[in-house]
């Protein structure tokens, strides 16, 4: 209104000499200045603060209500601001430090390796054996109420419980393995061999404890299901636990340079073992056979019921004449003629005080002739002739029942082979060429020859 008041007042002071005909006043609403409407906007208050003073970087006069800050000048704050704001505030993209300590309501997840220079507490820490809570300090000593392992647990030393427990069988024996890992064979349609290869568990610089030909046992739990449901002891070296699976198998071939990986196949069928359990990881097994070798035939187990020795092993099962020494529950054992009762000792080759019972052993044993050093090459044909013994006593004519069993790691083929030679009678020929061979595709070979004669069983384990 001031403005129309001072348009309208300058048209009447230019226009004074007119007369009233019209014309001689100038009109304030006919003034059309293009800058008009921007120009009816400003107010005082805008033209106060357009005269207000403007703080730069180097400016040192005190911020107020009555200044204003540069562009510059507001960067720069921001900066000042921002340095004074991380020592309050933790960063979440760059690596920070926070002084005082953080409660996380809803719980911590990190995806990279978390570190905890002065250990670990969990819940409300007390030590001692009576305390509660968990705590791992920083040299890496840790106490806690209980620990469950799902694989291995490594201790130089276990103290306080000094006791030893075995619910099963404790070998003592010339080898034995932890198994890692096993990687079984499967045929041209995905279905399982009865073989595969084996890496044990071995620590730095530890060698395998095993040999090629070893027979050995493995019992442990399938978690996949499939366990014996009852306990059973043959007393000829086969066993049952009722919630584990028994796994026998002999060791082909030896794959690296410190005995931690070999090529193993499974134990054949008989009418006395029908089962076939692959090797499981973590299972503990012991070599306590061997056909081919003399000085890995010796071994000892113990079960809650007894303790036994044996001596010559070259079979999967043991007969009188591999028993040197029974100790404990004696019931079961036959030595001879001899049938064992009660609990006690009876073993051979000894100076006894007290009471003595004179054993009439002459066990029955089988021996081959094989009609050369044992090495079968590629078109060349060898003759198995076995003969049945009773101490020094000749007693094939009394054999009432040949059977040979092969076994390679396949059992489709072996079952195979085994009904093709159910007319054997004490004499076999293997034959190796180019169009038949009776070895199989397999790189060992087992041959299990056994006679009976009345109540007697010889066998004889041959590898080729």
């Amino acid at each position: 209104e001031d403005s129309k008041d001072n348009i309208k007042s300058i048209g009447t002071a230019s226009g004074g000499g007119g007369g009233s005909g019209g014309g001689g006043g100038i009109d304030a609403n006919s003034h059309n200045h293009p800058n008009k409407e921007v120009l009816d906007t400003i107010t005082q208050e805008m033209l106060d603060n357009a005269l207000r003073e403007i703080l730069t970087v180097d400016s040192e006069i005190i911020p107020s209500d009555d200044n204003f800050f540069s562009s510059l000048r507001t960067l720069a704050e921001i900066a000042l601001n921002n340095e004074e704001l991380k020592k309050i505030f933790l960063s979440k993209v760059n690596h920070d430090i926070a002084q005082g300590r953080i409660t996380f309501k809803k719980g911590l997840v990190s995806e990279e390796l978390s570190r905890f220079t002065k250990g670990l507490d969990v819940g409300q820490y007390l030590k001692g054996l009576l305390g509660t809570g968990a705590r791992i300090d920083e040299y890496g000593n840790a106490e806690m109420t209980s620990l469950k392992l799902r694989e291995f647990l490594e201790v130089p030393e276990l103290r306080f419980n000094k006791v030893q427990v075995y619910t099963g069988i404790r070998w003592d024996t010339f080898g034995a393995g932890i198994v890692e890992s096993v990687e079984v064979d499967l045929d041209t349609n995905g279905n399982e061999l009865q073989s595969g290869i084996i890496t044990l568990k071995l620590e730095d610089g530890e060698f395998g404890a095993i040999a090629v030909d070893d027979l050995c046992q493995g019992i442990f739990h399938n978690f996949k299901g499939g366990n014996d449901t009852e306990n059973e002891d043959q007393k000829n070296g086969n066993f049952k636990f009722a919630g584990f699976s028994t796994s026998y198998f002999r060791i082909v071939e030896i794959l690296d340079d410190v005995n931690g990986k070999f090529r193993y196949a499974l134990r054949g069928l008989s009418d006395r073992w029908t089962q076939q359990n692959h090797p499981k990881p973590q299972m503990h097994f012991a070599c306590y056979a061997n056909p081919t070798n003399k000085y890995r035939q010796s071994s000892t187990y113990t079960t809650t019921d007894y303790t036994i020795r044996l001596k010559n092993m070259t079979t999967w099962e043991y007969g009188a004449d591999n028993i040197y020494e029974i100790s404990g529950k004696l019931d079961g054992f036959t030595i001879g003629d001899t049938v064992l009762e009660g609990e006690g000792q009876a073993f051979g080759n000894a100076y006894i005080w007290g009471t003595l019972q004179k054993v009439y052993n002459n066990p029955v044993r089988m021996e081959i002739d094989n009609g050369g050093d044992g090495f079968l090459a590629l078109g060349e044909t060898m003759t198995i002739t076995c003969k049945v013994m009773q101490g020094w006593e000749d007693i094939t004519n009394t054999v009432e029942t040949w059977t040979v069993a092969r076994e390679t790691g396949n059992q489709v083929e072996d079952t195979a082979w085994n009904i093709a030679h159910t007319g054997f009678n004490g004499v076999l020929d293997i034959t190796h060429t180019k169009q038949y061979t009776d070895l199989g595709s397999g790189l060992s070979t087992l041959f299990v020859f056994t006679a009976k004669a009345g109540d007697n069983i010889a066998s004889f384990y041959l590898t080729i």
